[in-house]
C-alpha cells in the first residue's frame, strides 16, 4: 500500500523486494530491486548487498549485474570527480565559458560567464550533482541580468549524461561555430 502511495519511496519497494524473494518469486524480486537501485544507488546498495531477506537473488546473474552496474564505487562518475573541465562556446552570437569541477560530496565548483549580443550577461555560482540511473544528473546554477533591468534572475541548467563519453563531450569541449573547429 504504501509503495502506490508514494511511489518514489524506496523502502517500500525494497520491503516488496525481500518479501517476493523469500517467496521464491525471483523475477519479481529482482524487478523491484533495479527499480530501488535506479531511484536511489547510494541509500540502497548496502541493503541490497547485505540483507538476509535477499539471499535467493544473490546466486543470480541478474543479481549480479546489477549490483555491479549500481553500486557507486563502481561507476563511470568517479574517474571525473576533482577534476576541472572547461567548456567554451565562442560564436559571433554568444560567449559562454564554464568551468566544472564535481566535488566527492555532490557539490559542483563552477565558474565562469554566459554572454551575448543581447547586453546581458550572467554568471556561473555553483551546482549539485547526483547519481541519475545509470548516469548522472549535474545542475548548475547561474544569475545575472541584462542592460537596464536592476532585476537580478536566477535559474539553473541541467545536463544528464549518461556515460563518461558523454559527460566528456559537454564538459570539456571549446566550440567554434561556423568555422568548423572542434577542440577537446
Amino acid at each position: 500500500m504504501s509503495a502506490r502511495i508514494d511511489p518514489t519511496w524506496v523502502e517500500a519497494y525494497f520491503n516488496l523486494a525481500c518479501a517476493t524473494a523469500m517467496q521464491g518469486k525471483i523475477e519479481i524480486s529482482l524487478a523491484y530491486v533495479e527499480m530501488i537501485l535506479k531511484k536511489d544507488r547510494v541509500k540502497v546498495i548496502a541493503w541490497v548487498k547485505n540483507d538476509s531477506d535477499l539471499a535467493a537473488l544473490r546466486k543470480e546473474s541478474r543479481y549480479m549485474s546489477l549490483v555491479k552496474l549500481y553500486d557507486p564505487q563502481n561507476h563511470w562518475v568517479n574517474e571525473v570527480l576533482n577534476t576541472k573541465f572547461i567548456y567554451s562556446l565562442k560564436s559571433s552570437w554568444d560567449n559562454d565559458h564554464l568551468e566544472t569541477e564535481l566535488r566527492g560530496d555532490g557539490t559542483v565548483e563552477a565558474s565562469g560567464r554566459i554572454s551575448n549580443t543581447v547586453p546581458c550577461g550572467y554568471r556561473y555560482t555553483g551546482g549539485n550533482w547526483l547519481f541519475d540511473g545509470i548516469g548522472v544528473a549535474v545542475i548548475i546554477y547561474f544569475e545575472g541580468g541584462c542592460a537596464g533591468s536592476e532585476e537580478i534572475k536566477k535559474d539553473s541548467r541541467t545536463y544528464n549524461p549518461k556515460t563518461k563519453g558523454e559527460f566528456l563531450d559537454f564538459f570539456s569541449k571549446e566550440v567554434f561555430p561556423g568555422s568548423g573547429d572542434f577542440q577537446k
